[in-house]
């Protein structure tokens, strides 16, 4: 099973990528949020497994997407350790800015990690994600996490110290560029350019 820690804007996107893609189907994915009623109404939309805790979803989810904000990935880490060691997860981090190192610093084991930046373009299934793994992710499972990426967009795999260049170029970047065309489109519309 896939679960995912935070079921945000970016997890959502993932999600939906994922089921109408035909990678996954529902019922193969697990999801756990503090907002429940969150979780609850991703769950119902796609016919997910909602989780009561991080811990019981660790216990149950061979994969497990870290889907919450970079302040608190490391605690939500440390709730899930010892559950999280018997059974060795792929832990899938979206976390801005968290290295390989500071992830595995997180655990009390040899955890396997894999580093993703995703962009916005997720939202309609045209992200381009870059991702990296540590020593302790086989070749299949980069292989899973290349299928995952590429379920709601294009992924490839860089070396980690290109991390910063790719975040600033295509992880924040087209969210700017967006911004922009839209200011330049409202002007033409405001200026009596009909808007189709």
């Amino acid at each position: 099973m896939l679960g995912f820690i935070g079921t945000g804007n970016m997890a959502t996107a993932i999600i939906k990528g994922v089921i109408s893609s035909g990678l996954l189907k529902g019922e193969e994915i697990g999801v756990f949020d503090l907002q429940k009623e969150k979780a609850e109404a991703l769950s119902k939309e796609f016919g997910l497994k909602a989780f009561t805790s991080t811990v019981s979803l660790a216990e149950r989810c061979e994969r497990i997407v870290l889907s919450v904000k970079p302040n608190v990935i490391s605690s939500v880490l440390s709730e899930v350790d010892l559950a999280a060691k018997e059974k060795n997860p792929l832990f899938i981090s979206i976390a801005a800015g968290k290295t390989l190192e500071f992830l595995s610093s997180s655990v009390t084991y040899d955890a396997k990690f894999v580093r993703v930046m995703p962009n916005i373009n997720a939202v309609v299934l045209s992200a381009v994600s870059a991702f990296c793994a540590n020593e302790n992710v086989s070749d299949e499972e980069k292989a899973f996490v290349e299928k995952l990426l590429s379920a709601f967009g294009t992924a490839v795999e860089i070396k980690e110290e290109l991390f910063s260049v790719f975040s600033a170029i295509a992880g924040c970047s087209p969210a700017f560029s967006y911004m922009y065309i839209d200011s330049l489109a409202r002007g033409a519309v405001k200026n009596g350019m009909p808007k189709d």
